[in-house]
């Protein structure tokens, strides 16, 4: 045996297998608020901000906004949730109520803590609190993932306040036995008796960084954990506004400074730094404003952070943080995580953008709900007072003008939507909107009569093309768009924008062959353009990205293209659709797969199904039941959907003379509405927010309906 090559190669392997970024340190401030960090003098986090990158991280997490929450949906990358015992974290040399930590942990978990580790006595209940789901958390992953990596993992800081046990930063670090490998989370880092402090407990920085310079010497991976704000914060009851605002200011002071020492500490090392908040203060937290400041620092990180999860500047997830903590480790990540490692993109004046950015999206979202409740309830008097008076003999001319400019109004609010920009003001908007759509009504009524809604369905068909096209900068920023508070979404086209794309296509082509001889003739082989341009676009990774929206359109357009050759549906054609879905998604997820490390919805389904098998299809499944259940239930939408299918019920069932003529006079028309009503029930079905979809889709069919039957008075 050869000794010096031997001994070579084992130098040469241990050189390869030691990460080339030797140290990672996430530093979590719960109830960090951006506007608050723009206005006040810090110059330590200004260092920090100046080279790092910085954006919005979306912390929703599977129960409510708390500190104990948000750090274990860190640590598991995935959204999860503690039971009431989530801050129960010790010192293995520490006592927990009287009872050595290290004792409990054997009688409780059957585990000997080592010497200096810190433990979390809530193991089981942790588990048991993310079971039922509709997707898999598995506790510990990011620290069992480290331990099984080779590096050393570190928690420092408490939470406590008199009477409550509150350590967050155990459940990011430690593994799946639910240990940390060293670190202080005891009540020796805090000050108990400042005078002038609320309740007198707060964080001792002094202490903090003396054992954080320790953790440096011995640990790769840190998490630091500073507790005053949310102290702070779980009093805000309690605080006059202006004497909360004083002791923030205090307390954002002394994490400045702190700041400014980690920087002095760290500054020739360049380690992976991330300082971020968990969750949000208590009253971003009440208005469901679920977007808190993060920033990175490292020699790879400037400008404005984004993430595969979102592919949005500015924008990130909670579900990012663990996979870039084992990117920067050259660890594997999990394929079955749904985030991705943060990146970043050089910006002149990245917080000022972010500012931006965090107002056009507050004020969405808090638009969204009384805008779109309303344009909901609306609807309902406006449908059935048409469906009434299609039972009369007589309508006056006037009164079906009124109501024909009505309906082309409701059918264009999706288009002036997308075309208008949220402003600031509520009442704004919202004149805005109904202006527009008025307006609409009023000059396609008048130009286009008898033909309105057909140049309306291809006008939004088009506008939701293009904007598709050009990167989605309208459909993100709409009120009928998704929204990166909620988290559901945050590329492609969303539910409801997909609804309305899919029958405006249906209704308009379907519609323009009956007012167009010529192109009726083309039928077939226009149908089969527009329906593989649509699929595209929907299937799309790098555009619609939207699964269910893709199976509702093969399903919807095959069978429109189909019956357009004047030939009824036979089993052969059903094959042919279905074999057409599967070759569209597998050619969809090998397109997704070229995009490595930036996998869309159908490429995590895949990798999900490829690692867990069809359990993993059952999960899927099981999510989806159960999240439209839950829609069912709360959202406004389904008045909508309810409302448009007991119309389109009625006049089937019940179908009075004026509507009896529409298959006369429109045939093509009359398929189109077919094909439609066909895709709102694939919607429902394919999709997690099927109900909002499907209701959705029904809004350039019901008034094209009414429209017509309206005009034979």
């Amino acid at each position: 045996m050869n000794a010096p090559r031997t001994i070579l190669a084992l130098i040469l392997l241990l050189v390869l297998s030691t990460p080339a970024s030797s140290q990672a340190i996430a530093v979590l401030v719960d109830a960090l608020d951006l506007d608050e960090m723009a206005s006040l003098e810090l110059p330590g986090l200004d260092k920090w901000l100046a080279t790092g990158a910085v954006g919005l991280m979306n912390c929703r997490t599977a129960g409510r906004g708390t500190p104990t929450n948000g750090a274990l949906s860190l640590g598991v990358g995935a959204r999860a949730r503690t039971g009431s015992l989530g801050g129960s974290s010790f010192n293995e040399g520490e006592h927990a109520e009287g009872f050595p930590a290290g004792k409990l942990a054997r009688q409780l978990m059957g585990i000997v803590p080592p010497p200096g580790s810190i433990v979390h006595l809530a193991l089981n209940q942790t588990i048991a609190a993310n079971q039922g789901l509709g997707y898999e958390v598995e506790v510990g992953l990011l620290g069992e993932a480290l331990r099984q990596g080779g590096i050393c993992t570190w928690t420092i800081g408490s939470g406590d306040a008199p009477g409550v046990y509150s350590r967050p930063g155990a459940l990011v670090a430690m593994d799946r036995n639910g240990l940390v490998c060293g670190g202080d989370v005891g009540r020796t880092l805090l000050i108990r008796d400042d005078p002038d402090w609320p309740y007198g407990w707060r964080t001792d920085y002094r202490a903090l960084a003396d054992r954080l310079r320790e953790g440096l010497a011995k640990a790769e991976f840190i998490v630091v954990y500073l507790g005053d704000l949310a102290r702070l914060e779980s009093h805000r009851d309690l605080f006059l506004p202006e004497q909360l605002a004083a002791f923030r200011r205090l307390a954002m002071a002394r994490i400045d400074a702190f700041l400014d020492e980690l920087w002095d500490m760290t500054s020739t090392s360049d380690p992976l730094v991330t300082i971020l908040a968990p969750s949000p203060t208590a009253a971003s937290a009440g208005r469901n404003h679920l977007l808190t400041p993060i920033i990175v620092h490292s020699p790879q990180h400037r400008g404005l952070l984004s993430s595969p999860t979102t592919r949005r500047e500015g924008l990130v997830t909670n579900m990012d943080f663990a996979p870039t903590i084992l990117d920067w480790f050259h660890l594997a990540v999990p394929s079955s995580l749904p985030g991705g490692s943060m990146m970043s993109t050089p910006h002149p004046d990245p917080l000022g953008a972010l500012g931006q950015l965090w107002a056009r999206v507050k004020a969405t979202y808090d638009q969204r709900l009384p805008i779109l409740k309303n344009y909901v309830i609306i609807q309902i008097p406006i449908y059935l007072a048409v469906v009434l008076l299609l039972w009369t003999t007589k309508v006056s001319t006037s009164w079906a003008l009124v109501l024909n400019v009505l309906l082309l109004s409701l059918m264009a609010v999706p288009l002036v939507l997308l075309l208008i920009a949220v402003q600031d003001e509520l009442t704004v908007t919202a004149a805005m909107l109904v202006l527009g759509s008025l307006a609409l009504g009023v000059f396609l009524g008048r130009m286009f009569r008898g033909k309105g809604f057909v140049v309306l369905s291809l006008l939004t068909a088009g506008a939701i093309a293009g904007d598709l096209l050009t990167g989605s900068t309208r459909l993100s920023h709409s009120l009928l768009g998704y929204d990166p508070i909620v988290g559901a979404r945050f590329y492609g086209i969303g539910n409801e924008y997909m609804g309305v794309f899919l029958n405006s296509v249906l209704v308009g082509m379907t519609g323009l062959f009956d007012l167009s001889p010529r192109l009726a003739k083309a039928r077939s082989s226009i149908s089969f353009v527009v329906a593989v341009g649509v699929v595209f676009l929907l299937a799309s990774p790098r555009l619609g990205a939207n699964v269910g929206g893709t199976m509702a359109a093969v399903v919807s357009l095959g069978w429109i293209c189909w019956r357009l050759k004047g030939k009824p549906l036979t089993w052969r054609g059903g094959l042919l659709i279905a074999l057409s879905l599967v070759l569209i998604l597998l050619v969809a997820f090998w397109i997704d797969a070229q995009e490595k490390g930036s996998p869309s919805h159908l490429g995590r389904t895949v990798w999900l199904m490829s690692s867990r098998g069809p359990r993993a299809l059952l999960e899927i499944a099981r999510r989806k039941i159960m999240f439209n259940l839950r829609l069912v239930r709360y959202t406004y939408w389904t008045r909508a959907l309810v409302t448009s299918v007991a119309v389109l019920a009625l006049l089937s069932i019940h179908p009075p003379p004026r509507v009896q003529r529409i298959d006369a006079g429109h045939p093509h028309l009359a398929l189109g509405v077919r094909a439609a009503i066909i895709a709102s029930a694939a919607a429902l079905v394919c999709n997690d927010s099927g109900v909002v979809a499907a209701a959705t889709s029904l809004i350039p069919v019901v008034p094209t309906l009414l429209y017509l039957a309206m005009l034979d008075h």
